[in-house]
């Protein structure tokens, strides 16, 4: 073989070497342990795609709640955070629905009974709240004292708690003495400054809720809640909204 001849082949073989180690070129396989590191990685996040419910899934109530409209007689429904009319100024749920454990429906249910022969009626400011909802409040206000921390978990996370107030048979609200999540000591049920009639209508309140067996708590006179419930595990369900 000619000396030529065989300078060109050397040529020839470096140059393939070179292209195969640029991007583009053909790569070895990998390793069998980078192999087994690639599947691992690919079961992985398998396994976290399917632990996401489907849209349509999360949707539905799940069993053993229910859902209080404003079709139902003598509910009218201001849930606030559906909209920026709250101590956050933002959106926290995609549409306002009231949704409690079935017992405790009930009870509101027979609240509402009794307000009716009054001629009275219930605003719900506030019901069931998706624990990931409860993450977004503590991110916007990381205070214990006006939210429940998430790791917690507040009595609205565990469908057992609701915020309402009296309102007359047209939805009228009656005077409480201060606006829903006013956070100042006029809120308090120990507060005794208010006029008469306002006392007398937060006094009707609280009587009927606590006769039910609701709870109150001291520096907010419309959040009540069913002690004996307190137990029960954090709820991420998340209802849907139509279009």
């Amino acid at each position: 073989m000619s000396r030529q001849l065989i300078i060109l082949i050397c040529v020839l073989v470096l140059s393939c070497k070179s292209e195969s180690s640029q991007p583009g070129g053909t790569q070895s396989p990998p390793d069998q342990g980078e192999s087994q590191k690639l599947e691992a990685q690919t079961r992985k996040a398998d396994t976290i795609e399917d632990k996401q419910p489907a849209a349509a899934d999360r949707f539905p109530a799940p069993e053993g709640w229910r859902e209080i409209t404003a079709a139902d007689d003598g509910f009218f429904l201001d849930i606030r955070y559906a909209t920026t009319n709250n101590f956050v100024d933002a959106i926290m749920y995609g549409c306002g629905k009231c949704f409690l454990r079935a017992e405790v429906a009930d009870k509101l249910l027979q609240i509402r009974d009794e307000l009716q022969k009054k001629n009275l009626g219930i605003k719900l400011f506030d019901c069931y709240r998706p624990a990931p909802v409860q993450e977004r409040l503590w991110e916007k206000v990381p205070n214990a004292s006006y939210v429940t921390p998430p790791w917690k978990g507040s009595q609205h996370n565990r469908g057992v708690a609701l915020d309402l107030t009296i309102t007359t048979a047209d939805g009228e609200q009656l005077d409480m003495g201060t606006a829903f999540d006013y956070f100042g000591e006029e809120a308090h049920h120990t507060y005794t400054q208010h006029s008469a009639e306002i006392q007398a209508n937060r006094t009707l309140l609280k009587t009927l809720m606590e006769h039910y067996g609701f709870a109150s708590i001291r520096t907010e006179w419309w959040h009540y809640s069913i002690a004996s419930m307190q137990d029960l595990a954090v709820s991420r369900w998340e209802w849907g909204c139509e279009e």
